[in-house]
Order: structure tokens, then C-alpha cells, then sequence
């Protein structure tokens, strides 16, 4: 249900002229193992998950690393929810260096670390 909401969102805004316009991330929060357990349901493997990126200037069909052979760990180019942040930010046009002063007037940077990916912009 999630690929067809997916695919019929990303076709409208095709559709509409305004893919460009929008900055679409769509993040898992984990990966899953390929065996069902004893209670129905798959375990996780918190090492690697799926994201997929599209519009607001995106390099479109861009696969950035892999994964072992089953799944459960980043093989290349593993990339950290920094670096996801960091993309995101970077296509909206807000500035990495963006601090905020805490409650004391402590300067707290809003992205504390990574780096837009590159192979994406």
C-alpha cells in the first residue's frame, strides 16, 4: 500500500509541474530479517533500513550504497541520519552552520553532525 500511495503522489506532483517544488523523503526505521520468528512477525536488524529520496532537485533513479547479502548491514557507502538530515536541509535551502541558543544562551548547532550526500544533488 505504501508503494502505490507512493508512486500515486510522486505521479501527481509529476503531473502538476511541481515535483521540482517538493522534497520528498520516505524513511524506514529499520531493516527486517527475511525469516518470519515465533510470534508471526519478522526481527530487526537496526544496522541498515531503506530510504527513498525524490523531487526538490534530486538526481532522480540514484542508488547510493548496498547492503550485505541479506540485508542486515551497510556494505558501502553507509550513510548516518545526520547525513539524511543534512540532505534534507540542504534542498530546503537552510544552512548547515544554523545554530539556536539554548534556555542559557549556549549557541546549539541544529545539525550537530553530517553531510548533505553528494551523489544525490
Amino acid at each position: 500500500m505504501l508503494d502505490q500511495a507512493i508512486a500515486g503522489l510522486v505521479t501527481d506532483l509529476v503531473n502538476r509541474g511541481m515535483y521540482d517544488d517538493v522534497a520528498l523523503f520516505v524513511l524506514s526505521e529499520f531493516g527486517r530479517t527475511p525469516r518470519i520468528n515465533q510470534y508471526a512477525s519478522r526481527d530487526h536488524w537496526c544496522q541498515a533500513g531503506s530510504i527513498v529520496i525524490g523531487g526538490g532537485g534530486i538526481r532522480g533513479g540514484t542508488v547510493i550504497g548496498s547492503t550485505a547479502a541479506r540485508g542486515e548491514f551497510p556494505r558501502d557507502h553507509p550513510v548516518s541520519p545526520g547525513d539524511v538530515l543534512a540532505t534534507l536541509y540542504h534542498v530546503l535551502g537552510i544552512d548547515l552552520n544554523t545554530s539556536f541558543n539554548d534556555r542559557t544562551g549556549r549557541p546549539v548547532p541544529m545539525l550537530a553532525e553530517g553531510e548533505p550526500i553528494r551523489g544525490l544533488l
